[in-house]
């Protein structure tokens, strides 16, 4: 079954726009840290250099990739699942696409990162790699787990269109949380904000909340048997 969910999901239309739309991000961040300067300059301010590379590229990720996480989640409701739900049962038919999903969104996030040190590493003189911004990966990867699961408790496929106003939604909340410093918002939706500071504590209560939101799923889909 997670056979026929990959080959769906990868040998369709999407394959294309998934390349074109990684091709773009690469474009986009070649241009951003295109610099000719000389090397001694770059050196001299490298610092400065990367915390403008770092602000700008987690802000141009932190656009993008929610649509292209929506753009991969928005099939997971299609009519030829329906006849596994019988054959297997509905909820191993439903951690079985939670697991393929999981396993995309890892691989997605991971090949972003990738470029995301690669590109500057290869065209400028400035860059370095801090271990602390791989954090900023590790939380992209848990908002996709966000999505994921409001993905899966709203969307169904005669809906499907209204999929993107989902991560239109993520994009505006964090223009909100940005502006209203109130822990009551993050606390109602705990998105990552790249300018903010790292708290272990912020951390552990969203690993709380999509573990309460994985249950959730698994109780809709217990009321969806009766």
């Amino acid at each position: 079954m997670i056979r026929l969910i990959y080959h769906y999901v990868f040998y369709t239309k999407k394959q294309r726009v998934f390349i074109l739309l990684l091709c773009l991000i690469i474009l986009f961040l070649s241009l951003l840290i295109y610099d000719n300067t000389p090397f001694y300059e770059q050196q001299l301010y490298k610092d400065l250099e990367n915390l403008y590379y770092h602000q700008s590229t987690q802000r141009l990720y932190l656009w993008f990739l929610p649509f292209l996480y929506e753009m991969i989640l928005m099939d997971h409701d299609q009519p030829f699942m329906k006849p596994f739900d019988v054959y297997f049962g509905k909820d191993y038919v439903l951690a079985s696409k939670i697991f393929f999903y999981v396993c995309v969104l890892i691989w997605v996030t991971w090949i972003f990162m990738i470029f995301y040190h690669l590109i500057p590493y290869i065209l400028t003189d400035y860059y370095e790699i801090y271990l602390i911004y791989e954090l900023f990966f590790i939380n992209l990867f848990l908002d996709g787990l966000l999505l994921l699961i409001i993905t899966f408790l709203c969307v169904r496929l005669k809906y499907q269109a209204f999929s993107f106003m989902i991560p239109i939604f993520y994009m505006l909340y964090s223009f909100v949380l940005e502006d209203i410093h109130h822990p009551m918002l993050y606390l109602l939706f705990p998105i990552f904000l790249p300018l903010e500071s790292f708290k272990s504590l912020e951390f552990f209560y969203k690993i709380c909340y999509i573990f309460t939101g994985f249950t959730l799923l698994f109780i809709q889909n217990l009321k969806n048997k009766h």
